[in-house]
């Protein structure tokens, strides 16, 4: 990928995690413009835009280095050495991203299966099937679960759906009240924070699927979320980047952007 200004944070492991930039990044992607940025958490001020990947769905950083996925193409881009892996069967229209254990786990959306990469691009596995449909987001919790957030039916039918990532089953499935979740992530707590963009909400569920009814933070359309390890939230919401500060249910904005779809924190 293009890096316009600075790129050092994505060069060297040790300019991440030294915090050089006084808060955490955040890695977002924007679909509709074709641009992954890169902002400070605490007042949304741009680190770098990367403009080398279209229709970018998803961001992962290890080791310094970062990992785009195409929604347009079904490739994984890698820094800025461009393509590392495309399969447009398997991975046909990828939508997130994450790493487990020096494994990047790449999950395409009609491909209906997980594609796990090594750094390099070299294909090490394949998971999934036909019950793996129309998914937008997936977390590898505590538990060592798989929970992935899916939308059978438009508006009608959203689902969290339980995968074990040993086994390669599908064991259960919750969220019966969503319209329309998209992002997840796991908080401090073993708690699953859900962006519901059909009912404009954040929702927080148990790791066996019960709904909190203490938190339920209004955002319009979100989209991708992730969760620090002090419980703040940051959306990927229809105005733009949004913060809820641990322990609070409003949302404020970081950063006005359209087309936000997926967030990633990089701590210091």
């Amino acid at each position: 990928m293009g890096c316009a200004t600075p790129t050092e944070a994505f060069t060297a492991e040790t300019d991440v995690s030294a915090g050089i930039y006084g808060c955490p990044l955040l890695v977002v992607s924007l679909r509709d413009s074709d641009e992954v940025l890169v902002i400070r958490s605490c007042d949304g001020t741009e680190i770098a835009r990367h403009t080398d990947v279209t229709e970018p769905t998803a961001a992962a950083v290890d080791h310094g280095q970062m990992f785009v996925s195409s929604f347009d193409t079904g490739a994984v881009h890698r820094g800025d050495e461009g393509v590392i892996f495309r399969d447009t069967w398997f991975l046909q229209e990828p939508v997130a991203m994450g790493w487990h254990e020096e494994v990047l786990w790449v999950l395409g959306r009609d491909g209906r299966h997980f594609v796990l990469l090594d750094a390099d691009g070299t294909l090490l596995d394949l998971i999934g099937g036909p019950e793996l449909d129309r998914t937008h987001d997936f977390v590898r919790a505590s538990d060592d679960r798989l929970y992935v957030t899916t939308s059978w039916n438009a508006k009608t039918d959203g689902r969290i759906q339980v995968w074990d990532p040993y086994t390669r089953a599908l064991v259960g499935d919750f969220g019966e009240d969503l319209e329309l979740p998209i992002g997840i992530d796991e908080g401090p707590g073993g708690w699953l924070y859900v962006a519901d963009w059909g009912r404009d909400r954040v929702e927080r569920f148990t790791l066996d699927g019960t709904l909190d009814p203490s938190l339920s933070v209004e955002v319009a359309h979100p989209r991708g979320l992730a969760v620090t390890a002090d419980g703040t939230i940051f959306v990927a919401g229809e105005e733009g980047v949004l913060v809820v500060p641990a322990g609070e249910d409003e949302a404020t904005l970081v950063r006005a952007v359209r087309g936000a779809q997926s967030i990633t924190v990089l701590d210091p």
